[in-house]
């Protein structure tokens, strides 16, 4: 039995205003976040590896 596709994600009011902000980044803000992410996710690897 098929069942429906749940919404929940796309309209909770968190995940609207999660996109409004995304949307709404500039070129230099998107580049920054995304180079923290890389950080922060390199940093994560290298604790798991030690």
């Amino acid at each position: 039995m098929n069942y429906p596709k749940s919404n929940l994600g796309r309209y909770t009011r968190k995940a609207k205003s999660v996109r409004r902000v995304i949307a709404h980044q500039t070129e230099e803000e998107r580049a920054s976040g995304n180079e923290q992410s890389r950080q922060r996710m390199a940093q994560i690897r290298a604790e798991e590896a030690a």
